[in-house]
């Protein structure tokens, strides 16, 4: 595979969801993303029958499915020699497509969005208390907010944009053994650490907004609020490593608590 049969693929990706339904989900769109290299190999009818097999029932995780493409990619020059190795074509697209849907909707979708979001959040506020002052004006302008929006989507985009050309090329070049390139990154541990981050920046968000709040009120005490209210986020903090409480119910939850000590004090 070269640089534009992997260029091909990565491009063709991003309408990997296109056309899809209850029935077979991604299939017609990954169909769309493998057309140019099954081109490669089959031709009239013999290419009908394998975009047949590539629009059967397939649902992953968009952003992981490059684990797919690449391993398929190399499966399918076997297959189009040895026609008795379909079988074992769909057996390496199930357990790559169950995987991948496994890690990206922890990583992606439980992980690294929740975390991007609230880096935009705090990113807003501070620059609403004048903390940033992105601008020189002491409220949230539209440029400022076009800033911010560009930013979380850069954020964002810079860790899926990699993972989505990375996963072709180790994908395709990696065999069982290394569960098709699967193994190049510690998936686990970059959750946790996405994971971390990204309540480490909540809890900061939340702790600003009860200071500027209580201050007002307990002018005498800022000192004292300011350090319990640190205390408190490093506390949460490693209760919820301890306890690997999924980060998306932990926002929720302190969001809702804090908003109510925030209205009755």
């Amino acid at each position: 595979m070269n640089f534009k049969d992997k260029l091909t693929i990565f491009t063709r990706s991003f309408f990997l969801q296109t056309g899809w339904n209850y029935l077979r989900f991604q299939g017609l769109g990954f169909a769309f993303v493998m057309t140019p290299w099954l081109k490669k190999f089959y031709k009239a009818k013999a290419l009908d029958s394998a975009l047949l097999r590539y629009m059967e029932t397939f649902n992953t995780n968009p952003i992981m499915a490059s684990f797919c493409y690449g391993a398929l990619a190399r499966s399918e020059g076997d297959v189009a020699l040895a026609p008795m190795k379909k079988t074992e074509w769909r057996v390496i697209k199930t357990f790559l497509a169950s995987s991948s849907a496994s890690i990206g909707d922890r990583l992606f979708w439980d992980s690294w969005k929740p975390l991007t979001l609230a880096a935009g959040i705090l990113a807003a506020y501070l620059c609403a208390m004048g903390t940033i002052d992105i601008f020189y004006s002491c409220y949230i302008s539209n440029m400022q907010a076009a800033f911010l929006l560009g930013f979380i989507l850069v954020v964002y985009n810079s860790i899926t944009l990699y993972v989505r050309w990375k996963g072709i090329e180790a994908s395709y070049e990696g065999d069982r053994d290394h569960a098709f390139g699967l193994l190049i990154f510690d998936w686990n541990r970059a959750i946790k650490v996405f994971r971390f981050i990204g309540l480490i920046i909540t809890l900061l968000i939340i702790s600003l907004y009860i200071y500027d709040t209580v201050k007002v009120f307990f002018f005498s005490a800022e000192i004292f609020i300011f350090t319990a209210i640190i205390l408190f986020v490093v506390v949460m903090s490693g209760f919820a490593q301890k306890y690997d409480i999924p980060s998306v119910y932990l926002y929720i939850l302190l969001t809702l608590i804090f908003s109510l000590v925030a209205y009755f004090i």
